[in-house]
């Protein structure tokens, strides 16, 4: 019966896939509502700023993290199999799950053995590698080998207010240098004011600004 298992995991991937939108649904309902439900899947002209920082420029051999309960790990399957580290948002751990499998990179932000937040990249290993994800087109990003697009950020909401999304951020910068990558590219909604501040904070370079619409999975930028 091993002919079965590639079919097998397939269809867990799918129904794990299932889970976690239907549990984004439902915190999100409970957070603000149908209305917040359908503001992050449907949006028309929305102005997106986008970002990259040469990682050779970024300062080494500080902790951003000093002084709070708090560390970086590199997420794994296997931290997300044994329960060990428990997420307190469900659906971040199942979209884990399935960006692992997907072969995109994780850090995890850990307050005693509990991910409180979680950050993701797509990291190409050689030129001719291109990890499949759909903000890249349209984006416009290139994203060669040693070049990374860090994208979802999420710190729980129980969390917040403890000044933890810069020092995260730059935490996990350091990380992605100390592995040998060279640059890394992103984006923020340009009408987010803490997302702006936090980017230039940390020093990102502004690439420019694009405009896009989307209606549930399809997302387009607008021609100039």
């Amino acid at each position: 019966m091993d002919f079965l298992r590639p079919y097998q995991s397939q269809e867990k991937n799918v129904l794990t896939s299932i889970n976690m939108r239907f549990h984004e649904v439902l915190e999100a309902m409970y957070v603000g509502g149908l209305w917040n439900v359908l503001s992050k899947r449907i949006y028309f002209n929305k102005s997106v700023t986008l970002v990259e920082m040469d990682l050779g420029s970024l300062p080494t051999g500080e902790d951003p993290l000093a002084g709070k309960p708090y560390e970086i790990l590199r997420l794994t399957p296997e931290m997300i199999t044994n329960g060990k580290w428990p997420f307190p948002v469900k659906s971040r751990q199942l979209k884990a799950y399935c960006n692992l499998k997907e072969g995109l990179r994780g850090y995890a932000l850990v307050r005693e053995n509990l991910v409180v937040g979680d950050i993701w990249c797509a990291c190409p290993v050689t030129l001719d590698e291109r990890v499949c994800h759909s903000d890249i087109e349209w984006l416009g990003i290139d994203n060669k080998a040693g070049e990374v697009y860090a994208f979802d950020m999420y710190i729980d909401p129980r969390e917040r207010g403890n000044s933890l999304a810069a020092p995260f951020q730059k935490t996990t910068l350091q990380a992605l240098k100390a592995d040998g990558y060279s640059k890394v590219y992103g984006y923020y909604w340009t009408d987010y004011l803490p997302a702006l501040w936090m980017h230039r904070l940390l020093k990102w370079r502004e690439r420019g600004r694009i405009r896009v619409w989307r209606f549930f999975s399809v997302r387009r930028v607008f021609d100039n």
